[in-house]
């Protein structure tokens, strides 16, 4: 990497350019260095002027090119950084940063379908790192274009060509539990994990979409399986006690959540059972309303509620309001427990 004397010797010849006081020759590195310097200290002026320069100077640079659009864009400079980002392309298709940043000018000009076009247009021209770049970026646009579905895709995609890329694992997780799809996500992981037995983000995610479908004994597994990966990768050490906890936590969550889910099935069960009781109640209910406005009108109506009412508050022979027949034990030791009828 040059030296700090290097790039000073460089800065010290491109202002002798600028002023018009120097003879000497920069080459096409040069300029990118400087520039970069420039931009590392953001000193977005001086970095355009050099730029500038350097197209000047090296018109068929894509290498230039592609950086002057760069600071047209983060100088909001948009359409023009498009018109910099084509000559660029002319000269070198296979220059992914040109299509990265002309994504973010068409974001910035609120033109997503533009930008999802070109990404889906160019990523099959591109392989391995490059294509999981331009996947990224397509996953990022459609976040941007609430296209919620097709980034769960995207990712999907990702893990096809790299099963072990942490990033899409870690975002793969969010978007199963935000679209839905969990089985999906159980099947890839259930690939993942055939193939990379130790790859314990896989068992996480695949734990979280087991969750995800209610099935907790199939999510305390998979969990149970990543604490051991853990453990064995601690014991060799690449692990540290921070990831072991953090998995025994997320197992630790899932019991809770087993249990939870159990006592509020059981209470669902009570609760509909007291609804249906309330249904079946509530015609009764509202039948009796009717019988009793009834009353007002119809005389015979009264009369016949009045006897009912009558012989439905009057004790039996035993003195007792209501005499229960039931082969139950459970039942004829409730009544055994129950005071004596009161007698008047």
């Amino acid at each position: 990497m040059p030296d700090n004397d290097d790039i000073q010797d460089l800065l010290k010849a491109f202002e002798r350019l600028c002023a018009g006081r120097g003879n000497g020759f920069l080459s096409e590195e040069s300029f990118e260095r400087i520039i970069d310097h420039f931009d590392d200290i953001n000193s977005l002026s001086k970095a355009m002027e050099a730029a500038e320069m350097g197209v000047l100077q090296y018109p068929y640079s894509c290498t230039l090119l592609v950086k002057k659009a760069d600071l047209l864009i983060a100088n909001r400079q948009y359409k023009r950084a498009l018109v910099v980002l084509d000559k660029a392309e002319i000269l070198d298709r296979n220059d992914i940063d040109i299509y990265v940043l002309r994504t973010d000018a068409y974001l910035a000009l609120d033109m997503q379908d533009k930008a999802v076009a070109l990404l889906e247009d160019v990523i099959s021209q591109f392989d391995g790192e490059e294509r999981i770049d331009l996947l990224f970026e397509l996953a990022d646009v459609y976040d941007d274009y609430e296209a919620f579905e097709k980034i769960f895709d995207c990712l999907k995609l990702i893990l096809d060509y790299d099963p072990n890329n942490e990033e899409a694992l870690y975002k793969i997780c969010f978007w199963t539990d935000f679209t839905g799809r969990s089985e999906e996500s159980i099947r890839l992981h259930l690939k993942i994990i055939e193939d990379f037995p130790y790859n314990d983000l896989a068992w996480f995610n695949l734990a979280a979409a087991y969750q995800g479908l209610r099935l907790f004994e199939k999510s305390i597994e998979a969990s149970e399986q990543r604490v051991a990966i853990v453990k064995t990768r601690q014991e060799i050490g690449v692990a540290n006690q921070a990831d072991l906890l953090q998995s025994s936590l997320d197992l630790n969550a899932l019991l809770q959540a087993k249990q939870t889910q159990y006592i509020a099935d059981k209470w669902s069960k009570l609760d509909m059972s007291l609804y249906n009781q309330s249904v079946y109640y509530e015609p009764n209910r509202m039948s009796a309303y009717y019988d009793y406005e009834s009353m007002e009108f119809t005389p015979e109506i009264s009369a016949a509620l009045d006897i009912y009412a009558e012989e439905s508050t009057t004790l039996s022979e035993k003195g007792e309001l209501i005499t229960i027949f039931s082969e139950s034990s459970r039942v004829t030791r409730w009544k055994r427990c129950c005071p004596e009828p009161v007698t008047r």
